[in-house]
Formats: C-alpha cells, sequence, structure tokens
C-alpha cells in the first residue's frame, strides 16, 4: 500500500495491485491467476469497447495467489480484466477468447 503524504498528514492511500495474468481462454471462458490481491478485493472485466461504470467482477477473497474462470463471455470478443479494491484499480489484461468452433475438442479413443 502507497501512503501519499503532504506537509506531514497521511492526505491519502493508494493500494499497489497487480495485474491478472491469462492462463487460457475458450470460446466463452477465460482463466486467470490473481498473484495476490487485498481481502475485498475484486476482479472487473468488461467487454471491449464497454465503459468500465458497465463491468461485471469477481469477488476474491484473501491475498494468496489463486486462479480465476471467468464464465459466461462471448466469443470471439476482446475483454479487459482487471483487480480492483475500494477506489483503486490495478493494470489492464487484455484478452481475447477464441472464435466459434476453434476451441480443440478432447480426443475420443475407441478399441473395437
Amino acid at each position: 500500500q502507497k501512503v501519499i503524504v503532504r506537509d506531514g498528514q497521511a492526505v491519502a492511500s493508494r493500494m499497489a495491485l497487480s495485474k491478472p495474468a491469462w492462463v487460457a481462454c475458450t470460446e466463452t471462458t477465460a482463466t486467470l491467476t490473481i498473484a495476490s490481491a487485498p481481502a475485498g478485493a475484486r476482479l472487473e472485466y468488461k467487454e471491449y469497447p464497454e465503459a468500465w461504470s458497465a463491468a461485471r467482477s469477481v469477488a476474491l477473497d484473501g491475498d494468496a495467489e489463486k486462479k480465476v474462470e471467468v464464465p459466461g463471455l462471448n466469443p470471439g470478443s476482446t475483454y479487459q480484466f482487471r483487480l480492483a479494491h475500494a477506489s483503486a484499480v490495478g493494470p489492464e489484461l487484455v484478452v481475447d477468447t477464441q472464435a466459434p468452433g476453434c476451441t480443440p475438442k478432447p480426443r475420443r479413443c475407441v478399441i473395437a
């Protein structure tokens, strides 16, 4: 946490939030890792070019590294993700979901 001091008085506090890291994407799901997040933080995300005021969010509990899966995304779209806590926001990660029909399907082996 960064504290801004003027004339010997703490006037503002800025939370240093990490940038989410990309793990994988399918047509409708993004999987990210969060290195650390303070209690009460949330992962905000939106489809580009929507405004951040229209963003959805996922609550995060605690500051341990965690993997977060975000389902319900639109295929072939660009999304922006960031951490938020109180009035602080972290750097953005931009992710493209895959186009319909491009997600590799698991192979099946049939022995007759």
